[in-house]
């Protein structure tokens, strides 16, 4: 197992792979204010006011010294939402370690978490070449936002044996080396569990990296008491989460065929072209690399609208160009997730 370098926000100074730190103490986000006192929900961590819902009569009230009773809408949602607060509540006295990304999952677990527990919940951010840039830029800005205690976990899973040959069992290969490295962290730091945002949509099938969270001991919350990716994405609506609307993004290993052979430079190139679509707006998008530096575009509807703009498209294949792609190419089945998941050709 390759060692990792952890940075947490108490650090005073970066360490030497350049991964930035929160180390200023940073202010609460101050949440909306409500037209009357009584509805202004409370944290069950602390004290302070947790982002009003609108219109008031969906505003959950949660009590310092209570367990939280969300007021939110349809019932069935509430009860979803009461549940996982109750879920960490009762795991205070071993604290919470949370596989964060920074996508819309692992934030609503982080957000309710944090809620709970106060800083007995922590976020272990995993921070590699195989994840976007803009992923991890964004899960530190969140957690510093909202005063949540963080560690960087630098990382390296191209230093596995085979690795960059993306076998078809990559996923599970690296889901095994990435969390038991935070598991190992989150244990020297005395959290005894650690969650991640597999919901009840994923499916073992399609995602053979959930093997390695079984064997590893990893609970998913949001698996275990049923709620949905629409669930969270409304819920995290309610709450006034910003990654509310957010697309889903896989890591760059996926951007290419099984049995490909991936350097460093092939990584750069997609990760900087997919930086650059992010840069200009694109909300669910890939870059999918081909033989002979050819790059593939895959839009959602929304983007394909986008893209769709004689300046824009010839803006898009000179920058990309720049970056080492030979050909620049729009693919006009639109966003697949898991096209690539089949022989490189």
């Amino acid at each position: 197992m390759s060692k990792s370098t952890t940075i947490r926000s108490s650090d005073k100074q970066g360490d030497s792979h350049g991964v930035a730190n929160t180390a200023e103490p940073v202010m609460m986000h101050r949440p909306r204010a409500l037209n009357s006192p009584e509805l202004t929900p409370r944290l069950v961590a602390d004290t302070k006011a947790m982002p009003a819902i609108e219109p008031p009569e969906l505003t959950p009230r949660l009590a310092a010294d209570t367990k939280a009773v969300p007021a939110i809408e349809p019932p069935e949602l509430a009860a979803k939402f009461q549940a996982l607060l109750d879920y960490f509540l009762a795991k205070k006295e071993q604290g919470i370690g949370v596989a964060f990304s920074g996508g819309i999952d692992s934030t609503l677990v982080l957000w309710a978490a944090h809620q709970a527990l106060g800083d007995r919940a922590r976020a272990y951010n995993g921070v590699a070449s195989i994840f976007p840039s803009y992923e991890t830029d964004e899960a530190r800005e969140f957690c510093k936002e909202h005063n949540i205690a963080y560690t960087a976990v630098v990382l390296n899973p191209l230093e596995i044996e085979g690795y960059r040959d993306n076998p078809p069992e990559r996923c599970y290969i690296c889901k095994h080396m990435i969390f038991s490295t935070l598991i190992e962290q989150a244990a020297r730091d005395g959290f005894a569990v650690i969650v991640d945002g597999t919901n009840a949509d994923d499916n073992a099938d399609d995602r053979p990296g959930m093997k390695a969270l079984v064997e590893l001991g990893v609970q998913s919350p949001l698996k275990e008491l049923g709620i949905a990716k629409a669930e969270i994405r409304e819920l995290s609506r309610l709450l006034g989460l910003p990654c509310w609307s957010k697309g889903s993004f896989a890591c760059l290993m996926t951007r290419f065929g099984q049995g490909q052979h991936i350097s460093d430079d092939m990584l750069l190139m997609v990760g900087e072209a997919e930086s650059y679509l992010y840069e200009l707006g694109f909300t669910q998008f890939r870059v999918r690399w081909h033989a002979g530096n050819l790059a593939r575009i895959e839009l959602g509807d929304q983007d394909m609208k986008r893209m769709l703009d004689p300046a824009r498209m010839e803006d898009i294949n000179h920058q990309l160009k720049e970056l080492g792609f030979s050909q620049v190419t729009l693919d006009l089945g639109g966003f697949v997730s898991g096209s690539m998941a089949r022989p490189a050709v």
